[in-house]
């Protein structure tokens, strides 16, 4: 190897460590290629400011959505972010509204955004597989929507890519659901709030923990399945049913349909008792259902701001679903061990681009 060589290979060397993942932050935190470019260029989505974005989905539909960045975000170092999905005949505007979660998001310092369901006159609503229309009876790429979200966030933000979450509610949910089926290797974790997994077969990548919130009144989607007083005639999988699924993807010991009583406290508030179903693969990886005396289809701690005619949505107040979800969050944020790692979509370039430096040096 020539002596210039040489010294240029140490070098590559000496960065190697960054390219798996790419750059390394803080606390273990993967950065992403935003975190360079803002050095250079101001992002569109200003710290302290909720701005609206768009993009084409690969369906080539226009898709829109709000980015919520809290006053403490900087631009040299990764943060986390919370896809918040809103309900079905809602929008992403009302989803921050109604639940609440730039405060959450602004007192521990990470982002939201709200993406927007395809509209098709004046209803709105998420591809979760069997749910719901008109978006699953067109084929609407939901998936593909939320990828190439995260693309755009990744290239405009400095995002931790290794603490990317998904919550969302009634269709929102069941849609956080699809998406840990689908696209395991970009999301930390869920938590979808009253709704259930309606996608089959779910077969993630990874693990996936997840916090499941819902409540016992619910009866547009009800805890034991079945059909519910809302629009969507849909004959719903069971919340255990669903918990059961994902339980079984993460490897976890415990099932709740099979024996219920290997289940452990995880934390009770209020009217509402969470359980684990754990442990599973992973020292982090856990699934968790909280189930919610009196509250109807509804955020808890929260109100849903869509009625659905003839259907009880009452949110009871003394469950802080926001502080449960974010906690939850949180305890993911070093990557589960045995059950492979949260990627970007630039780690295969980033991989390529190393084969190519050691071509060129041999």
């Amino acid at each position: 190897m020539p002596h210039h060589h040489l010294s240029l290979f140490f070098v590559v060397l000496a960065l190697a460590a960054f390219v798996p993942f790419g750059v390394r932050g803080a606390a273990g935190a993967t950065a992403s290629g935003g975190c360079t470019a803002s050095a250079g260029a101001a992002s569109p989505y200003p710290a302290n400011n909720s701005t609206q974005g768009q993009l084409v989905a690969p369906d080539d539909r226009n898709r829109t959505f709000t980015v919520y960045v809290p006053p403490g975000y900087r631009s040299d170092q990764p943060s986390a972010v919370v896809l918040l999905f809103h309900g079905g005949f809602g929008t992403g505007q009302q989803a921050q509204k109604a639940y609440k979660m730039d405060e959450t998001a602004e007192a521990n310092n990470f982002i939201v955004v709200y993406p927007d369901a395809w509209r098709v006159s004046t209803l709105t609503s998420w591809n979760g597989g069997a749910c719901c229309n008109p978006s699953a009876n067109l084929g609407v790429d939901d998936v593909g929507f939320v990828s190439a979200l995260l693309d755009h966030l990744e290239a405009s933000l400095c995002i931790d890519t290794s603490a990317v979450f998904a919550a969302g509610m009634s269709n929102g949910a069941i849609m956080s659901y699809r998406l840990a089926c689908e696209l395991s290797h970009r999301l930390a974790a869920i938590a979808p709030v009253e709704g259930v997994l309606e996608f089959s077969p779910c077969t993630p990548s990874r693990p996936v923990p997840v916090l499941a919130v819902h409540g016992l009144a619910d009866l547009n989607i009800p805890f034991e399945g079945g059909f519910g007083c809302g629009a969507t005639n849909v004959n719903f999988t069971s919340v255990p049913a669903s918990i059961d699924v994902m339980a079984a993807a993460n490897g976890c010991s415990c099932r709740w349909q099979a024996n219920g009583s290997c289940a452990t406290t995880y934390l009770v508030e209020g009217h509402g008792s969470c359980l684990s179903y754990g442990p599973c693969e992973g020292a982090k990886v856990d699934v968790v259902l909280c189930s919610v005396e009196g509250n109807g289809h509804a955020w808890p701690g929260a109100s849903d701001g869509v009625a659905s005619e003839g259907c009880n949505n009452t949110a009871v107040a003394d469950f802080h679903t926001n502080t449960h979800i974010w906690a939850f969050f949180n305890a993911t944020r070093t990557t589960a061990s045995g059950g492979g790692e949260v990627s970007s979509a630039s780690t295969p370039l980033l991989h390529a681009m190393w084969q190519s430096v050691i071509a060129w040096l041999f």
